[in-house]
């Protein structure tokens, strides 16, 4: 009985390994606005810095169609996003699974922003991206939907 008692303990006392899997999300977004006046690049104290215009105003919603398809792991917080329309794959710079919302940055450099707010209740998605420091802003929003992993062989 010894024998039998000490494993099964064992067993349950010790935590087991999880089974990370990615998550894979296919979302639309179908709306764009922009405001290219959203600040101007002044030279202040010998740095360029970008002062925003308080008088500039975003463009109305107007309808679109692009896909973005992202493959996420929320147990290591990484993750990427495919664009089907040019065929363009790349790394994440950050993944950060919230309970409510996913946030991803997709910012190339420091003068280009590009953020990702996934609700994790609802599947909206919203994404801004701003140039030159603030400059020019566009936002996009739509939905997204569980995908299922692409069957390959390797």
């Amino acid at each position: 009985m010894k024998r039998f008692l000490i494993p099964l303990l064992a067993a349950l006392a010790l935590p087991t390994a999880i089974n990370a899997q990615s998550t894979y999300l296919t979302c639309e977004l179908n709306e764009k606005r922009s405001n290219n006046n959203a600040g101007e690049q002044k030279l202040r104290g010998g740095q360029i810095v970008t002062v925003p215009n308080p008088n500039s105003k975003f463009s109305d919603w107007e309808t679109m169609n692009f896909i973005v398809e992202f493959t996420l792991n929320e147990e290591d917080q990484k993750g990427s996003v495919y664009f089907p329309n040019n065929g363009v794959t790349k790394k994440l710079a950050l993944v950060n699974f919230q309970s409510e919302s996913i946030i991803i940055s997709n910012s190339v450099d420091s003068n280009t922003k590009d953020v990702f707010d996934i609700s994790r209740l609802d599947g909206s998605i919203f994404r801004e991206i701003e140039f030159f420091g603030g400059t020019m802003i566009l936002e996009y929003k739509g939905s997204c939907k569980k995908a299922e992993p692409k069957k390959t062989l390797f």
